[in-house]
Formats: structure tokens, C-alpha cells, sequence
């Protein structure tokens, strides 16, 4: 979940999903655990079939893909619960405790890596198309420097309330 917080391009609650594979009791019990993201239960299996003039609903091609961006690029997020699945099944702590140090991260800042700073700066326009993106990483209308200090306490408040509940559930089932 650190990583989540300070390399949100490679790791996110949000992303596409997680995999572990847990060897427990020295290999006596191996734990496998797929968190992938799951497809939205109103998707239909025609969704993204090209229409009867061949074209893909919304104007979309094949290099302006249609699940690229936006709301048809969304899944159900895996990551949290195959993570809670990991400490349900092989953990010794708990959710609440583990959570902290992104919590704390998340809210308290981090110097902004130059390769994140780059990343944003090359994708400006993609980035300051979403009002959440625009919000986070272009503070006073401008990207956030390379070594500035980067805070995301939207997302620390996010995960306060999974800190508390210890669990994911709330994430699932509650208020987020």
C-alpha cells in the first residue's frame, strides 16, 4: 500500500490487480491469490463489439481505444481484497496496523521523484483532462516538481477508515 502511495504509476489500490504466491509452513502450504480486477457488473460481453457498421460504439478506433480512458476502462478493484485475502489466509498482523505507514506517507508527503515529475509532464494533456488528476498533480496550475513535496491526504483519508475497520470491507461493501 507504501507503494501505492509513492510509485502510483507501477502499484494502486485502483490498477489492475496484484498476485502473490505464499509459501507457508516451509512450503507445506502454498497460497496462491489472484487479485485482478473484475469487470463491472453491468458490462455486457458485446460492450466493445464493433457496431453493424463495423465501427466501435463512441467513435473509438483501434488507436483511440475505447477502453484506454474513462469510465469503460474501469474495473472493479482487486488489489485490496487480494491483499486482505493474504493476511486473512497467511498474515500475523492486521489491516489497520499495516495501513499506517501509507496513511502516514500519503499525508505527510514525500519528495516528488523526477522520473513521476517526467511522467506527468509528458502526459499533461492526458492528465489535466481528469478534474482528480488536475487536482493532485497540478496544484496552482502548474506539475509538481521534481523533489517538491508531493501529499495525496484525499487518499490518506480514503484509507482511514479501512485503517479503522481493519479491513477491506469498507472499500467493498461501504461508504468509499
Amino acid at each position: 500500500l507504501t507503494a501505492a502511495v509513492a510509485a502510483p504509476a507501477s502499484a494502486g489500490i485502483g490498477g489492475f490487480g496484484m498476485s502473490a504466491v505464499i509459501a507457508h509452513y516451509c512450503g507445506r502450504l502454498i497460497v496462491a491469490i489472484d487479485g485482478t480486477s473484475a469487470a463491472p457488473a453491468a458490462m455486457r460481453a458485446d460492450t466493445f463489439s464493433p457496431g453493424p457498421d463495423g465501427k466501435l460504439p463512441g467513435g473509438f478506433n483501434k488507436t483511440n481505444w475505447l477502453s484506454s480512458t474513462g469510465w469503460f476502462s474501469a474495473g472493479v478493484p482487486g488489489v485490496l481484497a487480494g491483499l486482505q485475502l493474504a493476511l486473512d489466509r497467511c498474515g500475523t498482523r492486521g489491516f489497520g496496523e499495516l495501513v499506517q505507514p501509507a496513511i502516514a506517507l500519503a499525508r505527510d508527503g514525500f519528495p516528488w521523484p523526477a522520473g513521476l515529475a517526467a511522467a506527468v509532464q509528458n502526459r499533461k494533456a492526458l492528465f489535466q483532462k481528469d478534474p482528480g488528476s488536475r487536482r493532485l498533480f497540478f496544484p496552482d496550475g502548474k506539475p509538481v516538481a521534481a523533489g517538491e513535496l508531493f501529499r495525496n491526504p484525499e487518499l490518506a483519508e480514503m484509507l482511514t477508515p479501512l485503517a479503522k475497520a481493519n479491513s477491506v470491507e469498507p472499500f467493498y461493501r461501504g461508504d468509499i
